[in-house]
């Protein structure tokens, strides 16, 4: 069962790891919201799944894993370019 090694995974790590990941998820939360993008747009900006960005929301992603940070920054940060014919 996946859902039980997630569990184990979580319960597994320092309550400051989970503290860093909690925060984490609400700095990124804060910045799509101040840049108004919503959780598709973010993670198409980002390379990553829909799913990905709620995970890093609710603090269950490791932000230095894959360099999240970096990458969370960029994605908001970016201009996107309109084509209008």
């Amino acid at each position: 069962m996946p859902g039980r090694n997630l569990v184990n995974w979580y319960e597994a790590t320092d309550s400051d790891t989970r503290l860093e990941r909690r925060r984490f998820g609400k700095w990124v939360r804060k910045l799509r919201s101040y840049y108004n993008l919503s959780r598709k747009e973010l993670a198409a900006r980002m390379f990553v799944s829909v799913e990905t960005v709620d995970r890093i929301e609710r603090g269950c992603v490791d932000p230095t894993l894959n360099d999240f940070r970096q990458k969370v920054y960029k994605a908001v940060t970016k201009e996107t370019m309109r084509i209008s014919v």
